[in-house]
Parts: C-alpha cells; structure tokens; sequence
C-alpha cells in the first residue's frame, strides 16, 4: 500500500469516528490531519497516525472514546521549517520554470501565463505596510490594520425593514445528499488552502482517484454534509471547519480583506448548493444573476445594449461601500429561511457564531432607463440600502449614457458623485459608444 492510499485510509477512518461521535475533537481532528501527515512525510519520510481509545491523550469526548493529537508544538515548528523551505525554493534560480510546468501540467494555462509574464495587479500586504485608500472620494494614506479595522464595522440590530414578513413558515425539508453528488462538486472544486494545509488539488486527489476507497470517502463526506444540512449543531462543534485563513491584498488602490476557508467547507457547501440550485435560482430569477440562472448574464447584456441603444436611456452601474462585510447576518439568516428553507439550516449552523469568514453577496446592481427615473431609484438606494447593511459608494459608480442625454444626466446627477461617463463595462461585455467598445475588444 503507498503512501497516499494509506493517507485515504486515515481520512476515511477519522470522518467514520467524526461521524459517529461529533465533537470539538473530532472536528479539529478532521481538518488538521491531511495537512499534518503530509508535512511529516516531506520531513521525515514516513508518518503513523495513531488514533486512541483506551488511553487516552484528550479527556473531552463523549461516549468514552478519546481521539489522540499530535502536539501542537511540533506542528508549528513543521510549520516553521515548511515557511523556511518555501523561502529558500522561491530564491532557487529555476523556481520560476518549475512553477511555470507545473501549473501548465496542472491545466492552469491562465494562471501560468500571468505567473510568466508577471502581470498579476496585486500581492499580499503585511500588517504595518502603509496603503493608499479612499474616503469620501479623498485619496488618503494609512496602515493596513487600520484599513482592515474600517472594514469591519461592529455588528448591528437588523431593520425591520430588511426582514421578510410571512406568515406559516416554510417546512423544513431534510437533504437527500450522496456520494455521487460530492463526486461531481469534486470534479469542479478550485481553490487555495485553507488553515488545514490541503488545497483543491489535492482533495480532487483523494476524492477522486483511489478507486473504492476515494468512493468511501465520498460517502464519509456525504455523510457529513447531511448532518449540516439537516440537523441543528452547536456553533463549538464546527468552528475548526469553519477557519479561514486571512490575506490582505493590495487592490492599488485600497486593501481586500480574503479569509480562505477549508476546501472541505467549500466542497460541503457546493455539494448542497448543487442539491438546492432550483430553489435559488426560482427565487431569485432574473432580478439576482449571482443565483447562477443560466445564460442570465448573457440575456442581461443583449437586453441591456438592446435598450440602452433604442431609447434615450442611461445605465447606472452601482457599486458599494464595503458590501460583504456590512450586509446584516440576522436579516440573512431569517430571510434565507423564508426564502430557500432547504438550505436553510447549513446556513445556519454556518453563521450563527464568529468566525474570520466573509458573507458573500452581490455588491454590485445596475438599472437602465430615463435619467430622471434612475436619479429617483439612486436617492431610494441611497436611503433604503443601509437598513439592509448596502451602503452605496458614488465615488466608485458610473452612469453610461449617450451624446444626446448627456448635458440631462450632467444636471439630474450633480454633487451625486456619480461619474458620468459614455462607455463602461457591464457583466462580461460593454455598453456605450463605438469609441468605447472599439477600445474594450482591442485591449
């Protein structure tokens, strides 16, 4: 037996433990092995899990049974010698053409062409790294820990507003999720490494590519997937599969907060989305093309060009203010019980408790129509958007609009903010004179 299918056997064996006697061991047991064998096995070239239930090494677990931990101390100083290897390979004078194939090998062709031609806009900042911001339109210097602290703003009581209001609640439906649907996310999964160490690669491995073993471990997964989507956990059980790993990325200009979360978590969480997408996609329709509505985006683009050039119309494309970490978890959470109930409590479970994990949400919105009916949509966004945690950012917006309707637009928007251009981007195309879209197709 290699290697590998010895690591898939241990997967397998620590999911049927985590499975039938969940716990905040467990848990953390699941997310830390992958990577801790892997970094034994490069160091010393051979690893043996030991898994205890008799004498115990950890005395919290429920039914009697106990599960062993190596120490944490000599995972951080594997750790230690993994970010010293990985420093002494970045200044090897060949690193470049190894990354190069191996992306290229790996089917990652985009990816290897802006690693060579290093057009890649942004890096990862550190802490105390002095970052050029905007503040009210202004252009101003502070540190990165200052940036980070802006954006993220103390939690706040929803509106009821932003609440749905209904009668009967929605049944809750129990989730039918199987290997075969893990298989299929498994298929598709891209993604860096979480805190656990293993990025989509290598989960595609051992899900994928064992035979009966990597089909075991599908229906470990499965099983899990389950026990999230079907039932109510404590937040304590979930918090080391929920841990991301936090970056700040240089936006040039400003700072994007990233928590990169386990691949596992997000194979979990596709594996539900793939089972309720026709929930979603039926409530949202074509008012949310994030929802995934197929050939949403390209209809919105012929619709949109289609009006824009048949009327005296103008696109406002709206953009906000620190979107994803304003939205309100609570009025998320109720109105996603309303809304797609199936999913409901994997959501549930998922944000009921702190975590470094960043709600997702479509920050952006666009509206096409008269100058004076987009002004009157603009003054109730600006009004009513707030109470839902939507904070719209004019400096960063644009109103698209033609020769004829320019000096209208110039004068309804006026001390808005709004830049008025007459070419912009929309969805994957552009909208605007031939100027524009000329000069769009050539770069």
């Amino acid at each position: 037996m290699t290697f590998r299918e010895g690591l898939v056997g241990a997967v397998i064996l620590t999911y049927s433990v985590m499975n039938s006697i969940i716990c905040p061991v467990a848990t953390t047991l699941q997310t830390v092995l992958l990577y801790l064998a892997l970094s034994f096995y490069r160091e010393t070239g051979r690893f043996v899990l030991v898994l205890t239930f008799g004498e115990p090494l950890i005395v919290d677990c429920p039914c009697g049974r106990r599960i062993g931990l190596i120490s944490w101390s000599r995972r951080l100083y594997v750790v230690i010698n993994i970010l010293k290897l990985d420093l002494a390979i970045r200044n090897n004078p060949n690193h470049n053409t190894k990354v190069f194939t191996r992306l290229m090998l790996q089917g990652k062709i985009r990816s290897a062409i802006r690693f060579l031609t290093e057009r890649s806009k942004g890096h990862v900042l550190h802490p105390h790294d002095n970052v050029k911001i905007q503040d009210n339109g202004q252009d101003k210097l502070t540190s990165v820990i200052d940036a980070l602290q802006m954006k993220h703003p103390s939690p706040r009581l929803p509106h009821s507003f932003s609440l749905l209001d209904t009668g009967d609640l929605p049944d809750l439906e129990d989730l039918d999720i199987t290997g075969n649907h893990v298989h299929q996310v498994a298929l598709r999964i891209q993604g860096s490494a979480g805190p656990g160490g293993c990025d989509a690669a290598h989960w595609q491995d051992i899900l994928l590519r064992y035979g009966p073993a990597s089909r075991r471990l599908c229906d470990c997964v499965a099983n899990l997937s389950r026990c999230l989507a079907n039932s109510v956990l404590d937040w304590s059980l979930l918090r080391a599969l929920l841990a991301s790993r936090l970056i700040a990325l240089d936006k040039s200009p400003g700072v994007r907060p990233i928590g990169v979360g386990e691949t596992l978590r997000r194979v979990i969480g596709k594996s539900i989305c793939l089972v309720t997408r026709d929930d979603a996609e039926s409530v949202c329709g074509s008012v949310q093309l994030c929802a995934g509505v197929r050939c949403g985006i390209e209809g919105a683009i012929h619709s949109v060009s289609d009006l824009f050039h048949s009327n005296d119309y103008g696109s406002l494309t709206m953009d906000t203010s620190n979107a994803f970490n304003s939205i309100n978890r609570i009025s998320l959470i109720w109105n996603i019980r309303i809304l797609w109930p199936r999913a409901s409590r994997f959501i549930f479970n998922t944000y009921r408790g702190w975590s470094p994990l960043i709600l997702w949400f479509a920050d952006d919105s666009t509206v096409i129509g008269d100058v004076s009916v987009i002004r009157n949509w603009f003054d109730k966004l600006l009004s009513i958007g707030p109470l839902f945690g939507y904070f719209p950012e004019p400096s960063k917006s644009s109103l698209i609009v033609k020769d004829t309707t320019l000096p209208s637009a110039e004068q309804s928007f006026d001390g808005s903010g709004v830049s008025i251009v007459q070419c912009g981007r929309y969805l994957g195309g552009v909208i605007g004179n031939r100027a524009g879209i000329e000069s769009f197709v050539s770069s």
